[in-house]
């Protein structure tokens, strides 16, 4: 599970390192403009990637202090920004903390041995389930959380008639 997690981790900080170069080529008027998606632009659909991020690592970094990687401020989010809340309403600050976190899912599964990745994580969900896991299967869970959003922005970006392919995980293992 280590090396696939690896390659996700790295996969993840590729695809989202392109997302922001192809949103930051765009006139700004894009990254504000009403998607008809869930979260409404395509700035709420990154800062909503950002958080879930943010939140899934806060909860290992919870579970396991000792990792001293995630002892970063780029888990700190504001108390008074509301769960589900934008992070950021400007592009450049969003993708500064976006390249940080990337950096500590990084650094978390280069740290993590099989101890780690076997430990059992439990919390609740956004709509107050118990979720009863693995730190393994939690990262799998993310990575993949935020492919199903990138996907969701590909969608949005092709109704803007704007070109983008960032997702080859092909071209991420060269």
């Amino acid at each position: 599970m280590k090396d696939a997690l690896e390659l996700l981790a790295r996969y993840n900080a590729v695809a989202n390192t392109r997302v922001y170069d192809l949103i930051a080529a765009q006139p700004a008027e894009l990254l504000h403009r009403e998607s008809g998606s869930y979260f409404h632009t395509i700035l709420g659909l990154l800062n909503h990637i950002l958080r879930s991020d943010i939140n899934a690592i806060t909860r290992i970094r919870n579970l396991l202090p000792e990792l001293t990687a995630l002892h970063s401020s780029a888990l700190d989010v504001p108390l008074s920004i509301p769960a589900g809340g934008m992070l950021f309403d400007e592009l450049l600050p969003l993708r500064e903390r976006r390249v940080a976190v990337d950096g500590l899912y990084q650094a978390l599964v280069s740290a993590a041995g099989e101890a780690i990745l076997s430990k059992e994580l439990t919390f609740k969900s956004f709509s107050g389930q118990d979720v009863h896991t693995t730190v393994g299967w939690n990262l799998l869970h993310m990575f993949n959380h935020a492919t199903h959003h990138r996907g969701a922005l590909s969608q949005i970006l092709d109704a803007a008639n704007v070109a983008n392919d960032y997702s080859s995980l092909a071209s991420t293992i060269r």
